[in-house]
């Protein structure tokens, strides 16, 4: 390597942009259908309603267990 790329700091491996993280939108909606409501989907948005301790949305079909 030359001394010059070296000396440059290293790039951030992620930017904060201000919106919710993967883990601020999972824990939102688990905290949702834990407490008995229903939520959006944190995968595509539709409609996940609580069932049997978990979620599962009616759109896609994905579930929060």
């Amino acid at each position: 390597m030359t001394p010059a790329l070296l000396e440059r700091p290293p790039a951030p491996l992620f930017r904060d942009t201000g919106a919710p993280t993967l883990d601020d939108v999972v824990t939102g909606a688990w905290q949702e259908l834990a407490a008995g409501r229903p939520t959006g989907c944190p995968l595509c948005g539709g409609a996940m309603a609580p069932r049997d301790g978990e979620g599962r949305c009616s759109t896609c079909h994905s579930g929060l267990c």
